[in-house]
């Protein structure tokens, strides 16, 4: 049997892994939300947040688990970075496309 804390970050990778797989425009339109997944030890609260710099922007997955006693949590962390750039296309690129 997993530890706590591989389960947590097993769900926390496999969250990153997935969002990894999909394309930038995808990712752009994604908001921040929290959802339970359901795990071998319980279920696992993810967060999903997101930070925006100019042509960049941090997609964060973290979850938190709560040690023995007290307000003590461990944390989890994963993240996908996303880069957009734009650039003039030439017009003999857009004659081949669009004529």
């Amino acid at each position: 049997m997993k530890s706590p804390d591989s389960i947590y970050q097993d769900a926390v990778d496999s969250e990153i892994d997935r969002l990894a797989r999909l394309s930038p425009c995808e990712l752009m339109r994604i908001e921040p939300l929290s959802w339970k997944l359901d795990t071998e030890c319980g279920p696992v609260e993810l967060h999903c947040v997101i930070s925006d710099q100019s042509d960049v922007r941090h997609i964060v997955v973290m979850s938190e688990r709560p040690l023995m006693l007290g307000m003590a949590r461990r944390r989890f962390v994963a993240a996908v970075e996303v880069k957009l750039s734009a650039e003039r296309m030439s017009n003999a690129c857009v004659s081949d496309l669009y004529d």
